[in-house]
């Protein structure tokens, strides 16, 4: 009987063991874990190597489907989130498309950008690392070196590109309105919208609909329905390619919706962590002057 009861222990205890759920994201990373809850829009897990740990949050739609420990497994690669339930604009986004013929740009989309530069005055909200990632192989496992180094990126950008250098020399406003409390608090409180691959040898780009559900943190239902809002918002540092991301979002303050956001690509340099990476923050918004200047220029000539 000892002998009998004793395998069967050590089946119970292998199978328990090996009990997780596996997560696949839309890149074909693998995510060992223990799933605590998925809502409509997110999934709530713990890393499965630290039960006792933080939870984590992903964004259904950077996910391809989760395999639970039960044997069962779910796609949610096709899956639509309601997005246009939620926010309104995304009702139509599939009739505007990227545009612009400048290699840096990955998408320009054009909801009202009348509205942008028929305004004199803008509401500042500073740079958004929320849903920032880091892709760095070498780096993984480190993600509390994030932490410490959001507020030098900015600190360094900021030296260089001061609000009012920003503001009314680069993006030629008259008259500007700076608060980033929401934007600091969001870095501070960082991965709030559910980007958990902070450092990661690769991760999903930040697609448009994430950016609407982004700047309706920053809206302002007793705005002004004129009022006109800018956040920059990170989307990721890559090593491999020396490119920095970044994307550059003027929006309705009154309900958050966009009215235009264009991501810029580009490559940079400069040494130590610091340096490195904020000049990359640096160059794409110089980039991003230029393109809109140029368009600025362009949309006043046409009508005078």
């Amino acid at each position: 009987m000892k002998n009998l009861i004793i395998p069967f222990i050590l089946i119970i205890t292998f199978t328990n063991a090996n009990a997780q759920d596996i997560i696949y994201t839309i890149n074909n990373i693998k995510i060992e874990a223990k799933i605590i809850q998925i809502s409509d829009f997110e999934v709530v897990y713990k890393k499965y190597n630290n039960l006792n740990g933080p939870n984590y949050i992903l964004k259904k739609e950077i996910i391809a489907r989760i395999e639970y420990e039960n044997g069962t497994s779910e796609s949610f690669e096709s899956l639509d989130y309601n997005y246009r339930k939620e926010y309104p604009k995304i009702d139509s986004l599939s009739s505007y498309k990227a545009y612009s013929k400048n290699k840096n740009v990955s998408f320009d989309y054009r909801f009202n950008i009348e509205k942008v530069f028929n305004t004199d005055e803008i509401h500042y909200f500073g740079i958004d690392f929320s849903n920032f990632t880091l892709l760095n192989k070498k780096k993984d496992g480190q993600e509390d070196i994030i932490k410490k180094y959001i507020p030098a990126w900015v600190s360094h950008f900021e030296k260089k590109k001061p609000d009012y250098i920003l503001l009314e020399d680069i993006l030629e406003f008259n008259k500007t309105i700076v608060d980033k409390r929401i934007s600091k608090h969001r870095n501070n409180k960082f991965d709030l919208d559910g980007r958990v691959l902070w450092i990661n040898s690769s991760a999903p780009p930040l697609s448009i609909e994430s950016v609407v559900h982004i700047t309706q943190h920053y809206s302002n239902q007793n705005s002004d329905n004129k009022d006109v809002g800018l956040i920059i918002v990170v989307d990721s540092f890559d090593k491999e390619k020396e490119l920095a991301t970044i994307i550059y979002n003027f929006f309705n303050m009154k309900d958050g919706s966009l009215l235009w956001s264009t991501k810029i690509n580009y490559r940079v340099n400069g040494k130590g962590m610091t340096v490195h990476w904020a000049v990359g923050l640096i160059n794409c918004t110089n980039v991003y002057g230029s393109i809109y200047r140029k368009e600025k220029k362009n949309y006043k000539k046409s009508h005078k």
